[in-house]
């Protein structure tokens, strides 16, 4: 399931969403050794909303990607704004 960090709490937890509309992956908690990066990144700022993750998803062209639909566009250009790199979560659901 595919998430975005939104905060870090701590050496060893982030706070992540996915949000649930999109992903299905409810804001929580997250020890981030249960976290595979992935290659592409969304721009927000630190304790976004999920309504503001959600529209700079759509935004970056990542929300069929996001909800494991369809393969990510291209990457762009690796000196663009649009340098990208995300969140996997392990398993089912880890927290």
């Amino acid at each position: 399931m595919r998430c975005m960090v939104v905060d870090t709490i701590d050496e060893a937890y982030v706070l992540v969403t996915g949000p649930k509309s999109v992903t299905g992956v409810r804001r929580r908690r997250v020890n981030i050794a249960h976290l595979s990066p992935l290659d592409r990144a969304v721009r927000i700022r630190r304790g976004a909303s999920d309504h503001d993750v959600e529209a700079a998803i759509t935004r970056a062209g990542l929300l069929g990607f996001m909800k494991g639909e369809e393969a990510p566009p291209p990457r762009a250009h690796a000196r663009s704004e649009a340098r990208t790199a995300s969140a996997e979560t392990q398993g089912e659901g880890g927290a």
